[in-house]
């Protein structure tokens, strides 16, 4: 009876063994992502650079999983790029207008493949087809363009800076500010000069007309005199003009700069606002169903 009995006891053990060990080979299975009995549709993607992709790793369509990264290699016809070759369920049609990019799970998650149809559907993609790669940046790389881009802003905001405060300096402005108010003053002056000159000159013809031509000759004087003063005060406006059309065009480079700058800053405001949504969504979705980080949704 003891010898029957130990018998049991050792195929009970053997048996929950058994039990044990394929109930967690199948728990293996169902954690990494396998599917030996899924019949996959063949497709092929081309990057430049898979980042940290590997074989196995999860391929999305609109934050459903549609299948998995069957293998990555170097394109034999290119060397400067990777094909990336996935299965997707042959239940689940992709159609022409399809694009694919590298995405990542969170700030620091896990990265994996993600379709998202463009414009209009097309055609059904048949087997094998290829689909077109979008290149997508990374949180990190993201953070390096924007430490590269204030490097590259840093020296130009410098020289703004020195022109804007050369050009408002309180003793160019104040010199800018004495010769405009002067200029009108000074070509008065100089007209009501040659006609109380010729006033004169007029009354001392009538008086004594012998010394006409004396008279004559010191108007042409005077006449010489006053052209050479508006000549010297042409130049003094034509370097005034001179100066304040070099203000204008540094005021326009400052435009120019901060639009352009602007257009790089609008461009990765649009990368971080796509890259807080998709975190959004994650954490909404593991508030909902936390038990899928354990088990991947059918």
């Amino acid at each position: 009876m003891q010898t029957q009995s130990s018998k049991k006891m050792y195929v009970k053990a053997w048996i929950m063994l058994g039990l044990g060990i394929a109930v967690l080979s199948a728990f293996i299975v169902v954690l990494g992502g396998l599917r030996f009995w899924e019949t996959l549709t063949p497709y092929s993607i081309y990057f430049k650079s898979v980042k940290d992709l590997t074989p196995g790793q999860p391929v999305k369509y609109g934050g459903l999983s549609v299948g998995r990264i069957e293998s990555i290699v170097v394109d034999p016809a290119n060397p400067g790029r990777l094909r990336v070759d996935i299965g997707i369920k042959e239940r689940f049609p992709l159609y022409q207008g399809t694009v694919a990019s590298i995405s990542q799970k969170g700030l620091v998650g896990d990265y994996y493949i993600y379709l998202e149809l463009r414009g209009h559907a097309g055609e059904k993609l048949t087997k094998d087809a290829v689909i077109p790669a979008e290149e997508s940046i990374s949180m990190q790389q993201l953070a390096a363009e924007v430490g590269q881009l204030f490097e590259e802003l840093k020296p130009k905001l410098v020289n703004i800076a020195q022109g804007i405060e050369s050009l408002v300096e309180s003793l160019n402005t104040a010199d800018l500010n004495t010769t405009l108010a002067n200029a009108p003053k000074l070509i008065d002056e100089a007209t009501q000069t040659v006609v109380s000159v010729r006033q004169d000159f007029s009354n001392l013809v009538l008086r004594a007309n012998t010394l006409g031509d004396r008279v004559d000759g010191s108007l042409d004087i005077m006449d010489n005199s006053v052209v050479e003063l508006k000549n010297d005060v042409k130049k003094t406006l034509a370097s005034l003009r001179t100066q304040l059309d070099n203000a204008g065009k540094l005021v326009n480079s400052l435009d120019e700069s901060v639009a352009f700058d602007q257009e790089q800053v609008e461009t990765i405001l649009l990368n971080v606002e796509k890259a807080t949504r998709d975190l959004k969504f994650l954490m909404q979705r593991l508030r909902e169903r936390p038990w899928e980080i354990i088990i991947a949704p059918k």
